[in-house]
């Protein structure tokens, strides 16, 4: 992290615990280091603003601790929510959600990990900037969030404490079951052709389907939807592909970085014309990234982002193309789209699309690195 996401970000732990909470859901019980002179109340009440989400079966305000002789500068909000396990989303995912509300001003978003992310959120509507960092950690179907405010003013004073009280959070319950990963479903591809086997997990409410148009790359492909979301706002497709040539012994794979970023179109149009069939569309380039952690396993990484307009009714979708190479030239591909814009629903959904593009990087990973030891 750079420094100055460290400082906004900053996780310090302490052995220290002098406050307490117990939740309906035992798991999300825990104790930490209070902020000094914090008074702590219950405060039972449902914030109405994320209900059009469809995310959250229940979302309750639990606690709130602040210092009576500066109320106005610094609070700390307590939630309790479930979830509905067919749009799971990634801690950062419930995070940005929040802050669309409590801080429509985005100043940064940190992921420490898939179930724990957080977001600093501004809002001035006041008159006075409050700055919100929204720290969210799912356990299960159950999610703990922390909405931790402050009066910009008084960053340098009150970032250590909030980073004490979110670092020294120890949970009363270290083992509990996790009903989505428990409905997550186990597949492979493997292409006679290729000799390899690619081992990757879907959640439950997603569905494979056989592609109705031809695959240009060969190899072997499965394209998804979330069978859960009537209108099929998401798809997926995943594909194992001898798309480049092997290397040399000894020698470094190279990659034309154009032949790379076109290829990647041609998924996307594998993808949008067995998903979206009879559809027109367009796209365009928006973004290009890599992954540090893939670079030390594969020979390739990259993301390709697209804006793409389908119909006539011009529906704005974003997709995702996310290209690995081993050095024998094999491509694993995965693929996602989600529609973009249009209220709470859909935010929740794309958030729903991101959990599936972490558990297909991740599946990725997992293969490249255990061809990198071997």
């Amino acid at each position: 992290m750079t420094d100055a996401t460290i400082q906004k970000f900053g996780i310090v732990g302490s052995e220290t615990k002098d406050v307490e909470f117990e939740f309906e859901a035992e798991q999300l019980g825990f104790s930490s280091l209070s902020p000094a002179g914090f008074v702590w109340n219950e405060a039972k009440s449902v914030p109405p603003e994320f209900m059009d989400a469809g995310v959250f079966s229940s979302l309750v305000q639990e606690h709130i601790g602040y210092d009576p002789l500066n109320r106005d500068r610094f609070e700390i909000r307590l939630y309790s929510a479930k979830i509905f396990p067919a749009r799971v989303a990634l801690g950062t995912g419930y995070a940005s959600l929040l802050a669309s509300q409590w801080g429509k001003m985005n100043f940064g978003i940190q992921v420490h990990s898939p179930e724990f992310g957080e977001v600093l959120g501004g809002d001035n509507s006041s008159g006075v900037m409050m700055v919100n960092r929204i720290s969210v950690i799912r356990r299960g179907e159950n999610v703990l969030i922390v909405r931790s405010k402050f009066d910009s003013k008084y960053f340098d004073k009150y970032s250590n404490e909030i980073a004490s009280f979110v670092g020294s959070i120890k949970f009363n319950v270290s083992a509990f079951e996790d009903p989505v990963k428990d409905n997550f479903k186990a597949t492979s591809l493997y292409p006679n052709d290729i000799g390899l086997t690619f081992d990757y997990s879907m959640p439950g409410n997603w569905e494979s389907l056989g592609l109705s148009q031809s695959n240009p790359l060969d190899g072997q492909a499965a394209a998804w939807v979330d069978v859960d979301d009537p209108n099929r706002n998401s798809g997926a497709l995943v594909l194992v592909s001898k798309a480049g040539e092997p290397a040399e012994q000894g020698a470094k794979p190279k990659f034309d970085e154009q032949a790379m970023a076109n290829l990647s179109s041609v998924v996307l149009g594998v993808m949008l014309d067995n998903l979206l069939p009879g559809q027109a569309y367009k796209f365009e380039p928006k973004e290009m990234n890599g992954f540090g952690n893939l670079a030390e396993v594969s020979a390739f990484n990259k993301m390709y982002t697209y804006k793409v307009i389908v119909g006539s009714d011009e529906i704005p979708v974003v997709a995702n193309i996310l290209m690995t190479f081993g050095r024998d030239g094999v491509a694993i591909i995965t693929s996602t789209f989600s529609a973009a814009g249009g209220g709470q629903y859909l935010f929740g959904t794309r958030n729903h699309t991101s959990f599936v593009q972490e558990l297909l990087l991740s599946a990725q990973y997992a293969h490249w690195k255990s061809k990198h030891e071997n």
